[in-house]
């Protein structure tokens, strides 16, 4: 069912203006990332996202799929921690 709320599928929105519309995004998280200090886990989940949408890694298979989505939440998650600690919270090689 292509509801409303899906975008896309509904041709509330083509593919040109989600691509604007994510970029936008992105540049805003980007900047406020800076300024939290949150820049790496911003730019890993800019990156997971693309591996899952853009190179189909949630179509390969279904583990592929599993460990992209719960990197992304690790990724979130550590985000997160170091914004509420202020930066005090490292782990390294993320």
């Amino acid at each position: 069912m292509n509801g409303l709320w899906r975008l896309l599928p509904s041709r509330f929105m083509d593919s040109e203006q989600a691509f604007r519309t994510m970029l936008a995004g992105h540049v805003v998280g980007v900047a406020y990332c800076l300024g939290v200090r949150a820049l790496p886990q911003k730019l890993c989940g800019i990156n997971l996202g693309w591996i899952h949408n853009e190179l189909g890694g949630a179509d390969r298979s279904c583990i592929a799929k599993k460990a992209v989505i719960a990197s992304i939440y690790l990724t979130f998650g550590k985000g997160a921690i170091s914004v509420a600690t202020s930066g005090a919270f490292t782990t390294p090689g993320l």
